[in-house]
């Protein structure tokens, strides 16, 4: 019995500086975890302390806090048991759901804001900004997509968004730039810029901005040696002329950012019509933006993605976060060209391919009377007097119309292919000159463009007709661009849509709105 007592005692006196360094390394790990707390509540403090006039995005103030507060917890998720929820919240909530922390910390940012900037909002447009336009334009991620319907007031969104970046001083003019996709909405945005907000943006189509990147590239890297005889030939070939490789132009210039032979100034970007770019251009934007960790806001309609002959790949904007990261994105919910009717008819028929990005447009404009009219034919030789005959009605409901004395009505003629332009063109619009104005358009030249009237010819099925049964895509919904091409054809109208359809020989898009529309037979 003694023997076994010895024992004991010898082993109980082996585990007491275990039990001691269990002890010591205890209070050692429960010093750190004050100390850390105290440190977690001095972040708490910091947060509390942020501006509240200054949007929080992913790169800005916030970031390190984040970091970390989230690295912190989960090394030693024992940690929150020594906070008190009540005087650290912000760090229970970013810890538990960074997004909805950071959604809630932005929407207070918003109310300041929409009530700071509302007589701007008001007034930097003919008309006051819709809800969706003003959230837009607060938004103020690295990455902001802007998804704006046909008709919707995407040029107002730039304008506004552009201003109110100057007024809240996040950048200067010269450090602001927009892209366009051809010159007349270069032009377009040029001039409502310059009227609206007075201020001297560089505001470039892809092509221009390429040939400035090839000129400016000695200039603006003095610290540089002089360039390379790549540099130079690129400045050689931008002096020469409708002959030179744009393709290649692009991926050059591209070239010149990812190599700092050009250096960016532009801290922020703005994109037009981002349903239209190409990997090519793409690439040149993501170069852009990587070099000067550049803020980008880009607008554009994948339900309006009609160039891919071009070399357009709608799948950048249909999965713009996987191309850029995080990225806010704001649906423009309203549309200020056509009747709900219109509107209802022109989405139905887009989102029956679900690739499509789905959208909700309304409009405030109610249809008094019919929106849609169908003309049959037999025979295309006479299209020129359908469309005469349908001018004339048009003309008729004119004479009678109060608005006639206040501007003429415009009539677009729109069609799938530039051969089916009316024989008669010139003398349709020499006749009906004092109170109609009348257009002809293929519908891809259409884009951006409206008229009280649209009138769609040619709409018949086979090789020529639309859809175009030369553009069956093996990898798409079937007919997917002819369908958002017949999309924009659709949301050309201000107030009524004339279809001329063959009546053997239908287009499967009449067939289709037929089911589900009511459309007035005028013959």
């Amino acid at each position: 019995m003694l023997e076994i007592s010895a024992l004991l005692a010898l082993s109980l006196l082996g585990t007491v500086p275990i039990i001691k360094k269990i002890q010591k390394e205890k209070s050692i790990k429960h010093q750190e975890r004050l100390e850390l707390s105290a440190y977690l509540l001095g972040i708490q403090k910091e947060i509390e302390e942020l501006p509240t006039d200054v949007y929080l995005q992913k790169s800005w103030l916030y970031e390190n806090f984040i970091d970390e507060i989230t690295e912190i917890i989960q090394n030693d998720k024992a940690i929150l048991r020594y906070l008190d929820r009540e005087l650290a919240p912000d760090i229970f909530e970013i810890y538990e759901n960074k997004k909805h922390w950071l959604k809630y910390i932005n929407y207070e940012f918003f109310e300041d804001e929409l009530k700071n900037y509302e007589n701007y909002f008001n007034n930097i447009e003919s008309n006051p900004l819709t809800p969706m336009q003003r959230m837009a334009i607060i938004t103020h991620e690295e990455n902001n997509l802007i998804l704006a319907g046909a008709g919707s007031g995407k040029t107002s969104v730039i304008l506004a968004k552009v201003g109110y970046i100057l007024k809240k001083g996040y950048a200067l003019e010269d450090e602001i730039l927009v892209l366009a996709f051809n010159k007349k909405a270069q032009q377009e945005l040029e001039e409502r810029l310059k009227n609206r907000l007075n201020k001297n943006i560089t505001i470039k189509t892809f092509h221009a901005f390429g040939n400035s990147i090839s000129l400016e590239s000695e200039t603006l890297v003095p610290n540089k040696t002089r360039l390379t005889s790549f540099a130079s030939s690129l400045v050689k070939q931008s002096s020469e002329k409708e002959s030179q490789n744009f393709d290649e132009m692009i991926t050059k210039a591209t070239q010149a950012i990812e190599t700092e032979q050009y250096i960016s100034p532009y801290r922020y970007l703005f994109i037009d019509e981002f349903q239209d770019i190409s990997e090519d251009r793409n690439r040149l934007i993501l170069a852009l933006k990587k070099q000067n960790d550049a803020n980008i806001t880009v607008v554009g309609d994948d339900w309006q993605s009609i160039n891919k002959f071009a070399g357009s790949n709608i799948d950048i904007i249909q999965n713009f976060e996987a191309y850029y990261g995080s990225t806010a994105t704001i649906k423009l919910d309203y549309t200020f060209r056509f009747n709900q009717e219109i509107s209802e008819a022109s989405q139905n028929f887009i989102l029956k391919n679900p690739a499509q990005i789905h959208k909700n447009i309304k409009s405030r404009k109610k249809s008094k009377n019919q929106s849609f009219y169908l003309y049959w034919y037999t025979s295309s030789k006479n299209m020129d007097k359908y469309i005469e005959q349908i001018i004339k009605l048009i003309k008729k409901k004119t004479n009678n119309d109060f608005s006639k004395k206040f501007y003429k009505k415009s009539i677009m003629i729109l069609s799938r292919y530039s051969f089916n332009e009316p024989k008669n063109l010139k003398y349709l619009q020499d006749t009906f000159s004092e109170t109609l104005d009348i257009s002809f358009s293929t519908i891809h030249g259409a884009k951006g463009l409206e008229a009280d009237y649209v009138i769609i010819t040619h709409l018949e099925n086979g090789k020529f007709g639309f859809p175009s049964e030369q553009s069956k895509e093996a990898d798409e919904f079937l007919y997917a661009e002819e369908r958002r091409l017949f999309y924009v054809a659709l949301t050309r109208a201000k107030e009524k849509i004339f279809f001329i359809a063959h009546s053997k020989q239908t287009s499967s898009f009449i067939d289709e709105l037929k089911e589900e529309n009511n459309i007035y037979a005028l013959n």
